[in-house]
């Protein structure tokens, strides 16, 4: 992932990307929730929560949703709100509201959302321009005629600061190892879980999207950008760059658009 939690570097070479390599959360999903702890989930939810209208319409979807921290703070505040995600370990404690589905063939009917939200670098698991404009035409799809999609993104800024490096959980349980490849786009982390004497190595493979890209397939998709700012509009926790957070609303006219990016 490209949302770090508090890490220290380690000794462990980063030359080691041809072990045997596992399915991206095939070990990572049990230890997630524990590795990500420190994330602001309820800064990133004001956020969200500030650009969402009131909760007595249709439901909120947290996409991508992971163990749905979000989803559980939307919840908190009296949203119905649907976690989606295709891995069923992520699902599994989510009840009769949750959807085991991919974010690009979204099995929902046309204008049944309020909102989408999406967090922790996840559009960058699309895997190009072509899936991404896909991905935003299913979100424009299932959204009502003024409906919001909230997402942050890794700029190519923050992945190319992240490449060669190596990063420890405070527990010494997981181990991230980064490795941008400018020319393809594509910032590959490496995710070591160690679990008592047994150690499972996952490939991580997400797609850098330009700002013009990104922008490009909101406007295709029926989209005029609300505002785009760093990091839910919170203090940088570290050195690296901040993630990019954008919000999109879905026009009342497909064809019309009318972007205006806010700086």
């Amino acid at each position: 992932m490209t949302i770090l939690p508090k890490a220290l570097k380690t000794q462990f070479p980063i030359s080691n990307y041809n072990n045997t390599i596992a399915a991206p959360y095939a070990a990572f999903a049990s230890v997630y929730a524990e590795a990500m702890a420190d994330i602001p989930y309820a800064g990133w939810f004001a956020f969200i929560r500030g650009h969402m209208p009131a909760p007595a319409g249709h439901p909120i979807i947290d996409l991508f949703s992971g163990p749905g921290r979000l989803t559980e703070l939307a919840r908190s505040v009296g949203y119905k709100t649907i976690a989606l995600d295709r891995h069923f370990a992520f699902l599994k404690n989510q009840g009769d509201a949750a959807l085991m589905a991919d974010a690009s063939a979204l099995p929902l009917r046309a204008a049944c959302a309020d909102g989408l939200f999406a967090a922790n670098s996840s559009l960058n698991y699309l895997a190009d321009t072509n899936q991404l404009k896909v991905h935003l035409h299913e979100c424009h799809r299932v959204l009502v005629s003024g409906g919001i999609y909230v997402f942050d993104v890794c700029p190519e800024a923050r992945a190319v600061a992240l490449s060669g490096k190596q990063f420890n959980t405070p527990d010494s349980k997981i181990r991230f190892a980064h490795r941008y490849q400018s020319a393809e786009k594509i910032l590959e982390t490496q995710v070591t879980v160690f679990t008592g004497k047994e150690i499972a190595t996952e490939m991580h493979r997400q797609y850098i999207f330009s700002d013009a890209q990104l922008l490009s397939a909101a406007q295709r998709a029926g989209f005029t950008l609300k505002a785009k700012v760093a990091n839910y509009g919170l203090k940088n926790p570290g050195s690296l760059p901040s993630i990019m957070t954008w919000v999109l609303i879905r026009g009342v006219n497909h064809g019309h658009i009318a972007a205006q990016q806010q700086q």
